[in-house]
């Protein structure tokens, strides 16, 4: 018989944009945004269980009564990465995501190191982050925390964080292929009730093309979009 594995909790870190960076950028932005998560956890006393890479970021794992520090490490990581890019580049930003439940010891991609992927990668998430940034704006949006229901509940059922409040997160329904959930955000600098509001991806754009006078001198391939032949005269 197979014992339930230990609840532990996964902070999830992915860089904004990092395939647009140059490539002498690349591992230096790597460097600072993992250094940033390790000091902020090391700040808080949270033993690494586990790291695996992701190319562009990691999946930690922590212990699971260490949910609510991955909270207020997730702010103390959005005030170094502020003053980074204050005075620094290449500027670095990212998208954090937190999820808890049974992973046991083994490197093994567990459910919750799965939701924790999925959160981070969500599109929806993605689209509410792209909309809040902007990179020729220091005090705009530097990074984006989700969190699962579950998550958020545990951290905000009695007095676990120092530095972020239950009022701070907006609800954001998320899909990623087969995985759909309720989430919940958190974005620095930006009012909640914008991120109540998610931006709506925008309609792809049509072209109309008006053609008067002679036909005969007209010749074509490829026509995309909508072509009027003749018209008002």
């Amino acid at each position: 018989m197979a014992l339930v594995a230990e609840h532990r909790a996964v902070l999830g870190v992915d860089i904004v944009g990092s395939a647009r960076l140059p490539g002498k950028h690349t591992a230096v932005a790597r460097r600072i945004a993992l250094g940033t998560v390790e000091t902020a956890l090391a700040e808080r006393a949270a033993e690494v269980l586990h790291r695996s890479d992701t190319g562009d970021g990691a999946l930690i794992t922590v212990p699971g009564a260490r949910v609510a520090d991955l909270l207020d490490a997730a702010h103390a990581i959005d005030a170094a990465l502020v003053e980074h890019n204050t005075w620094h580049r290449p500027q670095v930003r990212l998208r954090l995501s937190v999820e808890s439940g049974p992973i046991g010891d083994a490197p093994d991609l567990y459910l919750p190191r799965k939701d924790a992927a999925r959160l981070l990668d969500a599109e929806d998430f993605k689209r509410l982050l792209a909309h809040s940034l902007d990179p020729d704006d220091e005090s705009r949006a530097t990074t984006g925390l989700i969190v699962s229901d579950h998550v958020l509940r545990a951290a905000f059922a009695g007095d676990h964080t120092t530095r972020v409040r239950r009022a701070e997160f907006a609800p954001l329904p998320v899909r990623n292929k087969e995985f759909s959930t309720t989430a919940w955000v958190r974005i620095p600098g930006v009012d909640v009730k914008s991120l109540a509001t998610p931006p709506t991806p925008r309609p792809p754009s049509t072209v109309t093309n008006n053609v008067g006078g002679d036909m005969h001198g007209v010749q074509t391939h490829t026509v995309n979009g909508n072509i009027t032949l003749g018209g008002a005269r």
